[in-house]
């Protein structure tokens, strides 16, 4: 479910709300593991991204479909300098590593 007010993305999940606006964080997808359940960015974000964090992917394509909706954050660790985001939901049979992750 996701819907749009004044121009500000409201995307709302279960009893759970979450209100994207200007201020909201912006990461680019850098890697997405379908079968570990993970979506990457380049960056070091693992406390932004804590334990039952809600975020919205958006802006993802690819063949097996799209991986665009709502996350729960399980866990976060760094790789490499980048942090590597295990989420609760399953995401689409969809590696393509392009797309945002709001939060």
């Amino acid at each position: 479910f996701v819907a749009y007010n004044n121009g500000v993305k409201v995307a709302a999940k279960d009893k759970e709300m979450v209100v994207m606006n200007s201020q909201t964080l912006n990461h680019a997808i850098t890697a997405v593991d379908v079968a570990a359940n993970t979506f990457t960015v380049a960056t070091d974000v693992t406390s932004k991204y804590t334990k039952d964090v809600p975020f919205f992917v958006d802006g993802s394509t690819g063949a097996g479909g799209t991986n665009d909706g709502m996350y729960t954050v399980v866990s976060s660790h760094l790789d490499s300098g980048s942090t590597v985001i295990i989420v609760r939901e399953p995401i689409r049979d969809d590696p393509s590593t392009n797309g945002t992750i709001k939060a």
